[in-house]
């Protein structure tokens, strides 16, 4: 029997499931359609396309999946603006199949616009595996999860964890994607301008001899305040002129970034006054966020039952 292979690079056979032959050898092809449907590639002749007629192929996390003609240049950019990714698709990580089978992994978002893609490809869009944010973690103002922003540099994110505090040590600053250092994304002119990816994490250590704790949000005089040993949390709100008007005492936040740790812990200055808690002690480059005061209604006050009057008689 006779069979032409499709412009998606298939060949339909009767009572077993579509093949894709594209961009296979000979040896290939017979291998595949003998698993499939058990058929000896000397019983059907199939046409070959010519390699400018061979489509690229596109599947995955994707709003429309099929191919496209390669007989003009297309790069991957143009491939994914046709295949219409879905939110949630890891563009960082595009897997291409060559048609000779090589398998490459292209970050479409730095490469894409000029990445070119060939007759008998196939391009395979995985949902991403790591979560929709970056790490800022270490010496800065305002450590944690922030969420990830298409093209910010490392630079920038530090800015939005509230910029490095004054016991950070800059030369050993970097940043980890997949656990892996990145070359030269450090804190230098050209460093510091690493664009970021989804889960990438930024470690800020703290220098060991640190004598600082920083004090900052509703206070009088926010900023570094010199760290003694045996300092409790009372004492670095103090020395930092105390709180505001509108600070929320019973939220006060203590940060521990010694070593990029990044733990928090809240405490209830209301409480540690009156002796009910105790007043905890600071080590040197903590952090001491006063936020603002949240009111919170009473929890008897929280459900409200209507008054409904008596009715009157007629």
């Amino acid at each position: 029997m006779d069979k032409t292979l499709g412009a998606d690079g298939a060949v339909k056979l009767t009572g077993i499931q579509t093949v894709f032959l594209a961009g296979r050898t000979l040896a290939e092809a017979a291998i595949e359609l003998k698993r499939v449907g058990g058929v000896k590639l000397g019983s059907v002749g199939i046409s070959r396309l010519t390699p400018e007629s061979t489509p690229i192929m596109f599947r995955g996390a994707v709003r429309h999946s099929g191919s496209v003609s390669a007989r003009t240049p297309k790069t991957l950019q143009q491939v994914l603006e046709i295949a219409q990714p879905e939110d949630g698709a890891d563009l960082n990580a595009v897997v291409i199949y060559t048609a000779q089978r090589d398998r490459l992994v292209i970050d479409s978002e730095a490469e894409g616009t000029r990445f070119p893609l060939r007759a008998g490809d196939e391009v395979v869009i995985e949902f991403r595996k790591v979560a929709d944010e970056v790490l800022v973690l270490g010496a800065v103002r305002e450590p944690g999860s922030k969420p990830y922003i298409k093209g910010e540099s490392m630079e920038q994110a530090v800015a939005r964890a509230g910029g490095l505090t004054g016991h950070a040590v800059t030369e050993k600053i970097r940043v980890l994607r997949s656990g892996v250092p990145i070359d030269g994304a450090d804190w230098t002119d050209i460093g510091r301008r690493t664009v970021l990816r989804r889960g990438d994490v930024i470690q800020v250590p703290t220098a060991e001899n640190a004598t600082y704790v920083s004090v900052v949000g509703f206070v009088k005089k926010p900023g570094l305040v010199p760290f003694k040993p045996g300092m409790t949390l009372l004492e670095a709100i103090a020395a930092a002129g105390g709180t505001t008007v509108g600070a929320g005492l019973d939220s006060i936040e203590v940060r521990k970034v010694f070593k990029g740790l990044g733990n928090t812990k809240r405490f209830d200055i209301s409480m540690i006054k009156k002796g009910s808690d105790k007043d905890p002690k600071l080590v040197a480059a903590d952090i001491v966020f006063v936020p603002a005061f949240v009111f919170k209604a009473p929890e008897d006050k929280k459900k409200f039952h209507p008054v409904v009057p008596p009715r009157r008689r007629p």
